[in-house]
C-alpha cells in the first residue's frame, strides 16, 4: 500500500465520494486494505472483464466513476470510466487509455484534481459570460456604425 493512499481516500470521502477498490490481487491482500483505507467496497481477484462490468454497473445507476490504475489489465476500464488517471509507472497501453497521467508516483495529486477541475470550470464559465456580454454590446454597435468592426 502506498503511504499517501489513506489521505487520498480520506479527501475523497470529505467530498462525499465513495471509494471502491478493484484489484487483480488476491482477496487475502485486498480485504485488509479495505479496512485500513476505509473503503466503501473492495473486490480482489478481479479480472479485467469483472472490473469493466462493475464500472458499467455503477454508471448504469447514474454514478460518475473516477478510476485510478496502473496495470495493463486496467486499460479497458480506463476507457469506460468517466475520468481515468494512470500513475507514472503504468503500462503504455493504460496511459494511452487514460484521461490524465500522473507524472510522479505520488497519489496525493489525485485528490488535488477535483478542486483544480472545479476552478477550471468556474474560469471557463466566467470567460464564456464575458464573451457573451461583449458580443451582445459590441456587435450591435459595430453593425450600427458606432464602433469600427476591427474593435468589435
Amino acid at each position: 500500500m502506498r503511504v499517501e493512499a489513506r489521505s487520498v481516500v480520506a479527501k475523497f470521502k470529505e467530498r462525499n465520494l465513495k471509494a471502491h477498490l478493484l484489484s487483480g490481487d488476491t482477496s487475502l491482500i485486498i480485504k485488509p486494505l479495505e479496512v485500513s483505507l476505509d473503503m466503501d467496497y473492495s473486490q480482489g481477484d478481479a479480472s479485467p472483464s469483472e472490473k469493466l462490468a462493475y464500472i458499467k454497473q455503477l454508471q448504469s445507476t447514474g454514478d460518475k466513476v473516477l478510476f485510478i490504475g496502473d496495470g495493463i489489465n486496467d486499460a479497458p476500464v480506463m476507457r469506460q470510466a468517466d475520468v481515468s488517471i494512470a500513475v507514472s509507472n503504468a503500462s503504455d497501453l493504460t496511459k494511452n487509455q487514460a484521461d490524465c497521467i500522473l507524472l510522479s508516483r505520488d497519489l496525493s495529486m489525485c485528490s488535488e484534481l477535483l478542486p483544480f477541475s472545479e476552478r477550471v470550470r468556474k474560469k471557463i464559465k466566467q470567460n464564456i459570460g464575458w464573451a457573451i456580454l461583449y458580443n451582445i454590446l459590441a456587435v450591435p454597435l459595430a453593425a450600427s456604425g458606432y464602433l469600427p468592426p476591427y474593435i468589435a
